[in-house]
């Protein structure tokens, strides 16, 4: 949209706080140095998915991306207050992917692994709307690897800010792999179109407690159509996926579903393959953070391959 579109746009009177938020949005929209987003740079195939609608730049290393959180939606819950962990955690990931395509030439062939992932509500987001929440997310980055093809590896720091106000932040450490490296590492991987499809789940992810010594450990059942986590068909269990598991796990932990993570915070290891099973599994406090935090791990094949901690 040119930058006199969105003016002519934003002085129309809608009406009240709603005229006010809209015209708010898109004189900032027409501010920034945004080119629109194509949902490739995301990977997604659902229009409907995607949460980032514009981005800048501000510097070497340095980004603005901005997201559009909506007031319902079938699966997140971003009416909730503080803010949904997972919506956050799943536009933190957008965002990444979407800096390392634009900004750093990853060819859009390209896969990607999120082998650390940190993100934490500061409480201050969420709750009741009129209107979609407008998010700017200030994206540093650091830590840049390359090599013979481009960039294979680096860290983002993220802070989201809604109106003046920092809602959430986060870390993601992006490795990149080639089309033909990712191929060579994964020779054997099951797509989830060639699976039988389960049956459908609202939250697409169904804990199973299973008898595993003194640890409570839960077997992942997971709907492999589900539109948020398999948006298009994947070749291993998708990173947010991963997460909400953990979130249902807490609450099981806890006893209290009612009470919302606001922190997650998480080491992959490994892909977790979508035709073999997938454990979590609370463990002990290791002392080493607030008591209230909850320590899980996730195995497959008897092999440790995620290390997460939610608060």
């Amino acid at each position: 949209m040119h930058a006199g579109v969105a003016a002519d746009v934003a002085d129309v009177t809608v009406g009240g706080a709603v005229g006010q938020a809209v015209g708010g949005a898109l004189g900032r929209a027409a501010t920034m140095d945004v080119e629109p987003i194509d949902r490739r740079l995301v990977h997604r195939v659902a229009m409907s998915e995607v949460y980032l609608t514009g981005s800048g730049v501000l510097g070497p290393d340095d980004y603005t991306v901005h997201a559009q959180w909506p007031r319902r939606h079938h699966f997140f819950s971003p009416e909730r207050r503080g803010g949904d962990l997972v919506l956050a955690a799943e536009t933190l990931r957008q965002a990444v992917i979407l800096t390392a395509h634009r900004y750093y030439d990853v060819p859009l062939d390209h896969a990607f692994s999120m082998r650390g992932l940190s993100v934490e509500l500061t409480g201050a987001g969420g709750g009741h709307a009129l209107v979609p929440t407008e998010i700017d997310i200030r994206v540093g980055i650091d830590g840049v690897r390359s090599g013979s093809r481009g960039v294979t590896s680096f860290r983002a720091h993220l802070t989201f800010v809604h109106e003046g106000v920092v809602v959430a932040r986060g870390t993601g450490d992006l490795q990149v792999l080639d089309s033909r490296l990712y191929a060579r590492m994964r020779p054997t991987a099951v797509r989830s179109d060639a699976l039988a499809p389960s049956s459908p789940m609202r939250r697409g992810v169904r804990l199973v407690p299973v008898a595993s010594g003194t640890r409570p450990t839960w077997l992942v059942d997971m709907d492999l159509e589900h539109p948020v986590f398999f948006d298009h068909p994947l070749d291993h269990v998708p990173g947010m996926l991963v997460i909400e598991a953990a979130r249902q796990a807490v609450d099981a932990v806890r006893g209290e579903s009612g009470l919302s993570s606001s922190s997650f915070e998480g080491t992959f290891l490994s892909y977790l393959e979508l035709d073999r099973p997938v454990l979590v599994s609370h463990v002990p406090g290791d002392g080493a953070g607030p008591p209230d935090d909850v320590l899980l791990a996730v195995h497959q094949d008897d092999r440790l391959a995620a290390e997460l901690r939610l608060r």
